[in-house]
């Protein structure tokens, strides 16, 4: 991504160029978007750097949460299956205690 703010700008800073493909392109921004905040941040009067650092924490906050998120649900999924199981065996177990 490609930003611009010559420093004299204090309406945010404008997108010239995207990756296809990268989070920002992915996220919806559009080439001539002019970015006034990241999150709950204003950027007004912020130079392209501070910008930059910005993104790149508000991303990998997302990103984190993102595969948070996917591997609970995984581990969750995987735990339910291995209970069920283990209630599945127990169900057919004769009353002397000998497997099936």
């Amino acid at each position: 991504m490609t930003l611009a703010n010559c420093g004299q700008r204090a309406d945010g800073v404008v997108v010239l160029e995207l990756e296809p493909g990268f989070p920002a392109h992915r996220s919806g921004l559009l080439v001539g978007d002019i970015i006034l905040s990241v999150g709950e941040e204003c950027i007004v009067d912020t130079n392209v750097r501070e910008l930059m650092t910005s993104l790149m924490t508000s991303l990998m906050t997302s990103l984190m949460t993102s595969l948070m998120t996917s591997l609970m649900t995984t581990l969750m999924t995987s735990l339910m299956t291995s209970l069920m199981a283990g209630d599945h065996r127990q169900a057919h177990r004769s009353p002397r205690g000998d497997h099936p």
